[in-house]
């Protein structure tokens, strides 16, 4: 297989793991709220439910470019190669999730000026 295909099933077959990932976390989220833990688990938790929240919130996209970014460590160039974008709208693109993961997080309470 040519290395642009590959590149595409697997970005495709990482997509679809992610949304897997995302599921559960929401059904063990949920069944948290059913059976909530002791308060000192509890303060773990929230921080990770918390971001998986906001994260939730974003576009596929979004979700994918921060991912692939901040996670994965891909220079702009790579990214727009596996999503099959020009460079230059990666970087729009990019610039625009962040600022809507920001907006989020300061909605969430998770903002520049948050302090435990």
């Amino acid at each position: 297989m040519e290395e642009r295909p590959r590149k595409a099933y697997l970005y495709q077959t990482a997509t679809n793991l992610l949304r897997d990932h995302w599921r559960r976390q929401k059904r063990e989220r949920d069944n948290w709220e059913l059976n909530k833990p002791p308060e000192e688990q509890q303060q773990d938790l929230n921080l990770s439910l918390d971001m998986a929240a906001v994260f939730e919130q974003l576009s596929a996209r979004d979700r994918s470019v921060l991912w692939l970014a901040h996670v994965e460590e891909l220079s702009h160039r790579e990214i727009a190669a596996v999503l099959g974008l020009k460079e230059k709208s990666l970087k729009v693109i990019l610039f625009r999730a962040r600022d809507r993961a920001r907006d989020l997080l300061d909605q969430a309470g998770w903002g520049r000026g948050h302090e435990e």
